[in-house]
């Protein structure tokens, strides 16, 4: 199953190109519910609350994917348009992924705090895992090229 988010963010905002905050609602678990963890331990007030998988019958699983969308736009006052400039595109890793390999690095704090219910993704920490995990799509007057 896959579960997808869109953000939209403009051009400067310092989230931006860096980090993104991501609810417990939004990232699937393990199978022991644990809690999402950074390098100084468990972070916001609940574990992920997404399942790792849906079992839709005998033989039949489906693995839970996370992705989000980020829209990014630059707003012209004097015309007062906004003008998509690009898109970028991550993943964070499936609860069974994290159990299996360390991504303590990627997660930290949201703007809540530790113990808030929210958690922010380090975008450049996640591309350094898998580079696929994040992409970007930008616009350009000859049409759109894939920049990250």
């Amino acid at each position: 199953m896959i579960h997808i988010d869109v953000k939209t963010h403009k051009e400067g905002d310092t989230d931006l190109d860096r980090t993104q905050d991501v609810r417990p609602e939004q990232i699937s678990s393990d199978e022991q519910e644990s809690y999402v963890h950074d390098a100084r331990g468990p972070l916001g007030d609940c574990p992920p609350r997404l399942p790792p998988y849906y079992i839709f019958g005998p033989n039949l699983l489906k693995v839970t994917v996370s992705a989000f969308v980020i829209c990014a736009y630059r707003f012209d006052e004097a015309n007062r348009y906004q003008y998509l400039t690009r898109i970028q595109l991550f993943t964070v890793p499936n609860g069974i992924m994290r159990a299996v390999s360390d991504y303590s690095d990627i997660f930290q704090p949201g703007k809540d705090g530790r113990q808030g219910h929210r958690y922010r993704v380090n975008l450049p920490g996640l591309a350094g895992h898998e580079s696929w995990r994040w992409r970007e799509i930008r616009y350009q007057a000859r049409g759109f090229e894939v920049t990250r």
